[in-house]
């Protein structure tokens, strides 16, 4: 069982800064029953715990119009800090198995898909975003993004294979190009140490 409140407010500061402070806060109750192969319970453990984050979003879009179209540029940074979980306190990991970062996940508030997992401590998640939107079918509209986040602390919850797996994420890398019609959208994830590409989906 669980339950949980959530809070934040978008504003926009001089300049054109897009603001959004945020707070999270959820409760957990879990009942565990280990069994072994044959169906046989082997143990059982109930518990509860208390979670919280809070964190802001911040972005500086720059738009500028042509006659040909819309040029937009915006930077971006998620800040935020989450409690820290006891080892009494991980339930198994059923629901938050498969994780992986693109541009939208990069800046999630708990980019664990569901509960079992918490990803606590403290991180930076940087990037940028470069966007084209034409006025004619015949000119390509066109969006570039890449990013990355930085543990500010020595806490790396997610494992390998994740692209999240070390302090320092995998770099993401994706564009879109669209013409007549016709687009091609590709995303990407480099290795944050070596430079090799991890993982690469193309549409």
């Amino acid at each position: 069982a669980s339950a949980g409140l959530r809070w934040n407010r978008s504003t926009i500061l001089p300049l054109g800064v897009r603001f959004e402070p945020y707070a999270i806060g959820r409760i957990d109750a879990y009942a565990v029953t280990e069994t072994d192969g044959a169906g046989v319970e082997t143990g059982s453990r109930n518990f509860t715990r208390a979670l919280g984050a809070v964190g802001t979003d911040i972005s500086w879009p720059f738009a500028r119009m042509d006659n040909w179209g819309q040029t937009i540029i915006a930077p971006r940074v998620h800040l935020v800090s989450a409690t820290g979980v006891d080892d009494g306190e991980r339930p198994p990991n059923e629901d938050s198995q498969i994780v992986d970062i693109d541009s939208v996940s990069l800046f999630s508030r708990n980019r664990a898909g569901g509960y079992d997992l918490w990803e606590n401590g403290q991180r930076a998640d940087v990037g940028m975003l470069l966007e084209l939107d034409t006025v004619s079918e015949w000119l390509p509209d066109a969006e570039v993004f890449a990013g990355r986040s930085y543990r500010l602390d020595n806490e790396v919850p997610f494992g390998a294979g994740t692209g999240l797996d070390n302090e320092n994420s995998d770099w993401v890398a994706e564009f879109g190009i669209d013409l007549a019609g016709f687009s091609i959208d590709s995303r990407n994830r480099f290795d944050s140490e070596s430079g090799r590409l991890n993982r690469s989906d193309v549409r």
